[in-house]
């Protein structure tokens, strides 16, 4: 029998990288776990965050995956490592992919987009600092962005990015969106950046993690042949499925 793949975040971020596995590998069977109940992780102990991540890896583990995905940069920070002393699929995770990223050859200052729990975790900063020990890189935390991307309050949304962009530095190469939620508004980024001149190269982490992912499969010859895709949310199940079928047509 063929296993699936889980995935996971507390909300619609992470469609953004479901988004990127099912173009390149469409013929996956995908469950895909929504954490609603408890959004926003970003504000949440690293201890909250690893218990509620575990609750949903459980539930991966009844379905057999043959790995998962942890498509949240919070889950990721907080509760990588704790996951995979619980769980004995393979588990992969976005801050490692965005940290290592080709674009970011060369270059001289980064910054990183991202929750408070993100950005006191300093994962992403550690991660840099090993691919790419030249770069300078500093956090910018976004509260309630993520929330406000899940409520699509785009008011709202303009306003914590136009915050965000004032803290970034003139002299800054590239700009990580490094919360999923992010890349599913990237065109206000870019309009609000345009605007007040900056011009970072912005680089979503789950290109090269659906690159990485498909590699992986390609390897351990563990490949598909019908594409599927199931979501659970542990809020209003028909509203987020409406949601996301419309980020994912998009």
């Amino acid at each position: 029998m063929e296993r699936p793949i889980g995935v996971f975040d507390s909300g619609i971020g992470g469609i953004s990288v479901l988004k990127r596995l099912l173009k390149v590998l469409p013929q996956e069977k995908y469950y895909y776990f929504a954490d609603e109940i408890n959004l926003p992780y970003g504000d949440k102990s690293p201890e909250e965050i690893q218990n509620l991540s575990k609750k949903a890896f459980d539930y991966f583990k009844k379905l057999d995956v043959k790995l998962a995905v942890l498509a949240c940069n919070t889950a990721t920070a907080c509760a990588k490592p704790y996951l995979e002393a619980n769980f004995d699929f393979p588990i992969f995770g976005v801050i490692q992919a965005g940290a290592k990223d080709k674009r970011l050859l060369g270059k001289k200052k980064v910054a990183i987009l991202a929750t408070k729990a993100t950005i006191a975790s300093c994962k992403y900063q550690e991660e840099i600092a090993k691919f790419y020990p030249q770069i300078k890189s500093y956090g910018i935390a976004c509260p309630g962005l993520a929330d406000a991307i899940d409520a699509q309050d785009y008011p709202l949304i303009e306003d914590l990015i136009f915050k965000a962009s004032e803290k970034i530095d003139a002299d800054t190469d590239v700009a990580i969106l490094a919360c999923t939620h992010y890349p599913l508004v990237r065109d206000v980024f870019e309009n609000i950046f345009k605007k007040k001149n900056l011009s970072p190269i912005l680089i979503d982490p789950a290109d090269g993690l659906a690159i990485e992912i498909e590699n992986y499969i390609k390897k351990s010859g563990m490949k598909s042949s019908k594409g599927e895709l199931h979501f659970y949310s542990t809020a209003d199940l028909n509203e987020f499925i409406s949601k996301s079928e419309k980020l994912l047509n998009k």
